[in-house]
């Protein structure tokens, strides 16, 4: 989750790892100032396999400071957005 688009190494991986065909799930929130989501979209529009969730006020921790039932809310919905990516790679 959250890949640090500050380190380019990353960000090569996860270009080596699209070229190879292999489905990536970036998860991002928009809270934290490490995920840059122009940049998240336009490497999922760039690279095949590439797919892309973000979440309001979520910090780099997937929480919102002071606020237990909104980051809660976050956590539940990485969870249904990593089960519908596993559901989708797996038929």
């Amino acid at each position: 989750m959250t890949p640090l688009f500050s380190m380019p190494k990353s960000i090569e991986a996860i270009t080596a790892n699209a070229a190879t065909g292999a489905r990536q799930l970036l998860v991002g929130g928009l809270a934290d100032p490490e995920w840059q989501s122009e940049s998240a979209h336009e490497l999922a529009a760039r690279e095949a396999g590439i797919e892309v969730a973000e979440f309001a006020d979520a910090s780099h921790f997937m929480h919102v400071r002071d606020d237990a039932l909104r980051s809660v809310e976050i956590r539940s919905g990485v969870s249904r957005a990593l089960d519908a990516f596993l559901s989708a790679i797996t038929g």
